[in-house]
């Protein structure tokens, strides 16, 4: 069971949407050295000491789940602002 689970609305194609994670899990993957995977073409994992987690690209919604070590659940409240206010931004 996930730690953290969040979804967002967007009206983005597909195709798009997948563009976005790329770019939020680029930038993920520079500032807190995660590693990630595509799946297939609608989930990608992602991983770094202490976490890992999913992200899914649904018709019109996209959802992460986070599993956090337990060092990082300590840290459960800033990482889900976090991770709304980087998703807000990415598909809004």
């Amino acid at each position: 069971m996930a730690d953290i689970q969040l979804s967002k609305s967007h009206q983005m194609t597909q195709q798009e949407a997948r563009s976005k994670v790329d770019e939020l899990t680029q930038q993920l993957e520079t500032d807190l050295g995660l590693s990630t995977k595509w799946l297939d073409d609608n989930r990608l994992s992602f991983e770094r000491s202490g976490a890992k987690g999913l992200i899914t690209l649904q018709e019109q919604q996209v959802t992460v789940e986070v599993k956090l070590g337990f060092l990082l659940k300590a840290m459960k409240g800033t990482i889900e602002k976090e991770l709304e206010k980087s998703l807000t931004q990415a598909f809004s």
